[in-house]
């Protein structure tokens, strides 16, 4: 178990980079460096009251009532009627 702590105190220090301090600078690298007046910063984006994405997320966060079996066979029923109503309007059709 020593042995186990041991280990989690060597590995929770900040390793210390002294080769950052030695570093020569390669000439290749220096090419992608970006000048600062190039850089932008970064802002964080504003939310309108009434933008799309706000009233997406207020649709999507409504969750969907469970109306039950008694409400689903009614509306089966219902189709069902239609469709017989339809079938026979087209029968009588031709």
């Amino acid at each position: 178990m020593a042995y186990i702590e041991e280990n989690l105190k060597i590995r929770s220090k900040p390793r210390e980079d002294s080769d950052e301090e030695d570093h020569v600078p390669d000439p290749q690298e220096a090419l992608y460096n970006i000048a600062d007046r190039w850089k932008v910063e970064k802002q964080k984006p504003t939310t309108d009251v009434g933008s799309v994405t706000n009233s997406l997320t207020m649709l999507t966060a409504i969750p969907e009532v469970d109306l039950g079996m008694e409400c689903v066979i009614k509306t089966l029923d219902v189709i069902r009627f239609w469709y017989l109503i339809l079938y026979q309007y087209e029968a009588e059709k031709y």
